[in-house]
């Protein structure tokens, strides 16, 4: 009896090159990409792996950033929610601001009123907020004085004003 073949977690940008590849390379057998991609990655994949994918291809094919880099893609149960807290995330670590997980709580319980998610059906526990984080790849950074207050065109016209004196 053969052995099992060991268990392979791909992630979605593995999953959306296969299937890039397969549509680049349409009339490859499901053999040619399984040895295409085991010599590039180095790693044993089936040709199952790669039919599973290829059913799902549109899927993977528009898979966002974001969460390509994720083996496994999983969503809140509001996913309204969860997207206008990242978007509002982003915005705010572009204007460098100091964000706790008490402001982010709050903010998300402000977007759960607007968007009609009742404090019964959904808990802002920390539980729930330590997976939105992961999901996102939201991590605690800390800021060393006031690098992140620093206007970086001042900077690098101050630069080059030094540079032309030396």
């Amino acid at each position: 009896m053969a052995a099992k073949q060991a268990r392979v977690d791909l992630t979605g940008d593995q999953k959306r090159q296969i299937c890039v590849y397969k549509r680049e390379n349409p009339d490859c057998t499901q053999e040619k990409i399984v040895r295409h991609f085991k010599a590039q990655w180095k790693m044993s994949l089936g040709r199952s792996t790669i039919s599973d994918i290829l059913k799902c291809k549109e899927k993977w094919l528009t898979i966002s950033d974001e969460t390509a880099l994720l083996k496994r893609n999983r969503q809140g149960r509001h996913v309204e929610l969860e997207r206008a807290l990242l978007l509002w995330f982003g915005d705010m670590e572009a204007k460098n601001a100091i964000i706790s997980d008490a402001i982010l709580t709050e903010k998300a319980r402000a977007f759960g009123e607007r968007l009609g998610v009742s404090s019964d059906e959904f808990r802002y526990s920390k539980g729930w907020l330590t997976r939105f984080k992961h999901r996102f790849g939201i991590s605690k950074h800390t800021i060393h004085g006031e690098s992140a207050s620093a206007d970086m065109t001042t900077i690098q016209s101050g630069r080059e004003s030094l540079r032309r004196e030396l």
